[in-house]
């Protein structure tokens, strides 16, 4: 007996309704099928693309999901890394690069795996002005969210020492 051939929009379809068990995250209107959680509309040749859309989605929404310890949000950030760390192949190299070089240059997150490895329990070395327990301890809610960022360097927008003033009031915490 022949295999009977599904088109695409059947099969996507299955898709969607696999991925909106619990709430209704996509729609289709039979060609194009559009994620309500971000707004946008998204490629779907393959099941596996809808799938990865959905895991994006879901640890975004994790990550801002308020009254998250600094320890839970790195645990899913930490997780996130580990998944993109294994995708095999050239565009996971590739990924695996782009992932790093972005870590490397947000000192922000780095501060904040500090802190958030001294609320651990771990010896780390801090900056003086994060040495205060005060201060710390003001860290372990701190939110961690996603933004889409166009990148800029803020002395092209601001004076020199506008913008020493704005990062400092930006990095100290406040009384």
């Amino acid at each position: 007996m022949p295999k009977i051939s599904s088109s695409i929009c059947n099969k996507m379809q299955g898709w969607i309704s696999s991925a909106n068990q619990d709430t209704e995250v996509f729609t289709t209107d039979r060609k194009i099928v559009f994620c309500n959680p971000c707004g946008k509309s998204i490629v779907c040749e393959r099941k596996s693309q809808v799938d990865q859309h959905i895991k994006t989605v879901i640890v975004i929404k994790k990550l801002e999901t308020q009254n998250m310890t600094l320890h839970e949000s790195f645990s899913i950030i930490d997780e996130t890394k580990e998944k993109i760390n294994s995708i095999p192949g050239p565009k996971g190299a590739t990924l695996t690069t782009k992932l790093n070089e972005l870590s490397n240059k947000n000192k922000g997150l780095e501060i904040l795996q500090k802190i958030n490895a001294v609320l651990s329990g771990e010896n780390v070395q801090l900056e003086d002005v994060y040495q205060d327990p005060k201060i710390i301890s003001c860290f372990k809610y701190a939110p961690t969210t996603s933004v889409d960022v166009e990148l800029l360097k803020p002395e092209k927008i601001l004076p020199k020492t506008t913008y020493g003033v704005f990062y400092y009031m930006a990095v100290k915490p406040g009384p």
